[in-house]
C-alpha cells in the first residue's frame, strides 16, 4: 500500500517526525535504545524521494552489516510500494563499487582480487620467510593484526620497530604485485584515490545528494575520513547513532567522532529520540540512572511509552553454583507459570568463560539453548587444545588430538610426523602391554627430531605426576612447558584475555568434577569427565531455546526477559577496564545490557567464585549501586539442603523433663536412648533438645557432653 504524505508522517512521534523532515543542513540523530532508529532512517529516505524530489540513485545509506542494508531496502520498498535504487551498503561494499570503476588510476587492474583473512595470513607467512623473521616472535596472526591497526589508524606506523615496518612495506608491495587488496585496503585505497584524483572526489561529492550513516558511534578514524571527504563541504549528511551505546573501542571505534559532530559540521542540528518503545518504565529508569554517571556524553533521558512494569529482580548468591541454580529455577517458573517462550529469554554475561556453568545446568535440566555470536564452551579452540594435551597419552591414536598437540603451538611436526608417530606407536603397542609405556617409548624413539624431544620431555613428567597432581597443577604444567599461553597471546592478541579466562574456567570445571565424583584414580575421573562432555555435546542443539551471549553480541537485540549475570567488580566492569581506567565504556556496556530487556530484568552476582581452581571472595559490581533501591526487589532463594536440614532438625527435636538445674541453652548433652543432642531452649524444668546422628558428631569431644 502506498502511503500519502500525511499517512507517512502520522506513523511517527514528534521527535521522529522532526528528524525525518529536516533537510536544511548536517543532522545528528541521537537515537536512544528502542527509540525507532531504523524507522527514522527508512522514513527519511522514503520522504526525501517521494515528497522532496531527491533521486534515490543519488542517496547513499551506510550501514554496518550487509543484512542491515538489505533490510533497509526492503522496508523502503514496503513504504513506497516499489524498489528504490538507493546506494545502501556497508563502508567496504561502497568502496568496492568506487574502486571497481577507478582503481586503474592507482596502478591496479579493475579486476583486482580481494584477499580474505586466510589469504592475507598466507601472504604474511611468505613475507616472514623472505625476510628471515623469527616465526615465534613474529607469527602471521600478530603481524596481520598490527597491519590492520596501522591501516585503520589505531596504531602509528612510526612507532613500530624496523622489522615490522619492513614486513608491512613488503606485504603491501606483494599485494600490489598480485593485483590484490586486503579488506582494510578497500577503504584506504578509496581515500588514496580521492586524495590523488580530485576530479573523482568532486564527482562523488556532487553525485550524492544525501548521505545517511547508521551506527555513527561505531565509526573508526578511516571511515570518518571517508565521510568527511564526501559530506564536509555540502553538509548533506544525516548521522544516526547513540553515544550511550558506543562499546566497540577494541575494534577501533572512537566515541569522540560522534561527540565532535557539531564541531566537524558547521551549523549542525542535533535531534534526540528519547521515547523508548521497548522497555518498561522501571527498566528504563534504571538505565537512565546508570548512564548519567558518565561524564563524556550527550545528556539525554529516555522516556518509557510502556507502563511501569515489575521491579528489577536482584539475586545475591553465596557462590556461582547457587547463582546458576537460581537462573534455572527462575527460567522454569517463567516458562511454566507465565508461559514465556524460551526464545524470548536471554542470559547475558560480560565474558565468554561464564557460559560454561550455565550451559551445563541447562543441559542437565533439558532446557534448550543457543550460543549467539560464539561457540559452546567445549567447542572453543583453546578448550579443545588443552584437553588434547591432557588426553594425548590416553588416546594416542586420535588424529585430531595429535594434530592439536603437534600444531598449537607449532613444534615443526607436520602430516608426515603424525603418520610416523602412529606407525611407531602401533609397532610398540604390539610388544608392550602397557599403553603408557608404548606411548613414552614412541616419543623417546622419535626424539631425534626436536619437536618429539619437547613432547617426550613434557609427557615423561606429566605421566609420572598425573595421579598425584591436581588438575590445576597439571594444566599449569602443560601451559608452561608447551608455551601455549605465549602462542595464544601472539595468535589472538585481540581476544587473548577472553581465551585465557576460558582455560581458567576449564580448570574450575575439572576441579569441581573431581570433587563431586569419587573415582578410584585420577585417570578414571578424567576419562569420565571427557565422556560427560561428549554426551553433552551430542545432545540436539535446538534453535528455539534460550539465548546465551555476551553483552557485546546482544547489541541490537531485545528479549521479553533478560538475565544479566556475574555482576562483580573484575568481571563487569572487567579487570582490564578497572586497571586502565576505562569505566565509561564498561558502564555503556552495562547500559546496553539493561536496555535489551522489554518486560523483566534479572540481575545477579556471586559473593564467591572459583578462579583457577580457587574460591575467591567477590565484590558486587559498582554499577549495581547506581540503580536506585526503590527499583529493585531482592530475591531470596531457599537452599534445598538448608531446607532439608531444617526439616530434619524439626523432626529430631524432643522435649525432655529436666530434673537438674545446671543446663542452659547451647549445651551438648548425651541421652541413653536418643544419643547426642544440643539444647535449643530451657523452659523451667523442660529442655528442648535437637538430637543429631552419630556421624554428625564424630569430632565432638566427650569432655564437652553432659549426660542426662
Amino acid at each position: 500500500m502506498i502511503l500519502t504524505k500525511n499517512e507517512l508522517l502520522k506513523n511517527l512521534n514528534e521527535e521522529q517526525k522532526e528528524a525525518v523532515c529536516y533537510f536544511k543542513g548536517p543532522l545528528l540523530v541521537l537515537a536512544g535504545a528502542g527509540s525507532g532508529k531504523t524507522r527514522v532512517i527508512t522514513y527519511k529516505i522514503a520522504y526525501a524521494t517521494k515528497y522532496l524530489g531527491y533521486n534515490p540513485e543519488r542517496i547513499l545509506a551506510i550501514t554496518f552489516t550487509n543484512k542491515a542494508a538489505n533490510e533497509l531496502k526492503e522496508r523502503i520498498k514496503n513504504l513506497l510500494g516499489k524498489e528504490a535504487p538507493i546506494w545502501a551498503s556497508t563502508f567496504h561494499s561502497f568502496c568496492l563499487k568506487i574502486l571497481r570503476r577507478h582503481i586503474d588510476k592507482l596502478g591496479y587492474s579493475r579486476y583486482f582480487e580481494i584477499y580474505d583473512e586466510s589469504d592475507s595470513k598466507k601472504l604474511i607467512e611468505k613475507v616472514i620467510s623472505e625476510l628471515n623473521l623469527d616465526k615465534d616472535k613474529y607469527p602471521s596472526s600478530l603481524l596481520k593484526n598490527l597491519f590492520s591497526k596501522i591501516k585503520n589508524e589505531s596504531l602509528a606506523y612510526e612507532e613500530l620497530e624496523d622489522n615490522i615496518k619492513e614486513a608491512f612495506n613488503l606485504y603491501n608491495k606483494l599485494l600490489k604485485e598480485k593485483n590484490a587488496l586486503d579488506f582494510d585496503d578497500l577503504l584506504l585505497k578509496t581515500i588514496e584515490l580521492f586524495e590523488k584524483e580530485k576530479n573523482i572526489l568532486n564527482f562523488y561529492k556532487n553525485y550524492f545528494e544525501y548521505v545517511l550513516v547508521d551506527e555513527y558511534q561505531d565509526t573508526n578514524p578511516t571511515q570518518y575520513k571517508l565521510i568527511k571527504y564526501l559530506c564536509l563541504e555540502k553538509g548533506n549528511i544525516c548521522a544516526v547513532g547513540d553515544d550511550y551505546q558506543a562499546i566497540y573501542s577494541f575494534r577501533g571505534a572512537d566515541i569522540n567522532i560522534i561527540l565532535n559532530f557539531e564541531k566537524d559540521f558547521k551549523d549542525a542540528k542535533v535531534i534526540k529520540l528519547t521515547k523508548n518503545y521497548r522497555s518498561t518504565k522501571t527498566i528504563l529508569e534504571a538505565a537512565n540512572y546508570v548512564i548519567l554517571n558518565n561524564k563524556k556524553n550527550y545528556q539525554k533521558k529516555l522516556e518509557a511509552i510502556k507502563e511501569e512494569g515489575e521491579k528489577i529482580r536482584l539475586f545475591k548468591a553465596p557462590n556461582s553454583e547457587i547463582e546458576v541454580k537460581f537462573l534455572v529455577k527462575a527460567i522454569k517458573k517463567l516458562s511454566q507459570d507465565k508461559k514465556i517462550p524460551l526464545n524470548d529469554i536471554a542470559i547475558l554475561y560480560r565474558s565468554n568463560f561464564l557460559s560454561r556453568e550455565i550451559e551445563e545446568a541447562l543441559i542437565k535440566e533439558n532446557i534448550p539453548y543457543t550460543i549467539v555470536g560464539g561457540l559452546r564452551f567445549y567447542e572453543r579452540k583453546e578448550i579443545k587444545d588443552i584437553l588434547a594435551y591432557l588426553k594425548f597419552p590416553f588416546f594416542p591414536k586420535n588424529e585430531d588430538t595429535i594434530e592439536r598437540v603437534f600444531k598449537y603451538p607449532s613444534k615443526g611436526l607436520g602430516k608426515a610426523a603424525i603418520l610416523k608417530f602412529l606407525h611407531t606407536y602401533e609397532q610398540k603397542e604390539k610388544f608392550l602391554k602397557d599403553t603408557k609405556e608404548a606411548f613414552l617409548e614412541t616419543l623417546k624413539e622419535l626424539s631425534t627430531k626436536n619437536g618429539f624431544k619437547i613432547l617426550y620431555s613434557i609427557y615423561k613428567r606429566y605421566l609420572e605426576e598425573f595421579e598425584n597432581k591436581s588438575f590445576k597443577d597439571l594444566i599449569n604444567f602443560v601451559l608452561e612447558e608447551s608455551k601455549y599461553l605465549e602462542y595464544l597471546q601472539k595468535e589472538y592478541p585481540n581476544n587473548y584475555e577472553d581465551r585465557y579466562e576460558n582455560i581458567l574456567e576449564l580448570i574450575n570445571a575439572l576441579e569441581e568434577f573431581s570433587k563431586k565424583h569419587n573415582f578410584n584414580t585420577k585417570k578414571e575421573t578424567f576419562l569420565e569427565f571427557l565422556a560427560n562432555i561428549s554426551l553433552e555435546n551430542d545432545k540436539e542443539k535446538e534453535n528455539n531455546g534460550i539465548s546465551l551471549m555476551t553483552v557485546h553480541a546482544a547489541k541490537g537485540l531485545e528479549f521479553k526477559v533478560v538475565f544479566l549475570v556475574a555482576l562483580e567488580d573484575g568481571i563487569f566492569p572487567s579487570k582490564k577496564s578497572l586497571e586502565e581506567g576505562n569505566l565509561e565504556e564498561e558502564r555503556r556496556l552495562f547500559y546496553v545490557g539493561i536496555t535489551r530487556a522489554k518486560d523483566l530484568l534479572f540481575l545477579s552476582y556471586s559473593q564467591n567464585r572459583m578462579y583457577f581452581g580457587k574460591l575467591q571472595r567477590q565484590v558486587p559490581s559498582r554499577f549495581l549501586s547506581e540503580i536506585p533501591k526503590n527499583l529493585i526487589f531482592e530475591v531470596k532463594l531457599q537452599n534445598k539442603a538448608k531446607e532439608s536440614e531444617n526439616n530434619k532438625k524439626h523432626q529430631n527435636v524432643c522435649n525432655i523433663k529436666n530434673s537438674l538445674s545446671n543446663f542452659k541453652k547451647g549445651d551438648l548433652v548425651l541421652h541413653k536412648k536418643f544419643g547426642v543432642g544440643k539444647i535449643l531452649n530451657v523452659f523451667g524444668d523442660n529442655l528442648k533438645i535437637y538430637f543429631v546422628k552419630l556421624k554428625e558428631v564424630k569430632e565432638i569431644k566427650k569432655d564437652f557432653v553432659k549426660k542426662i
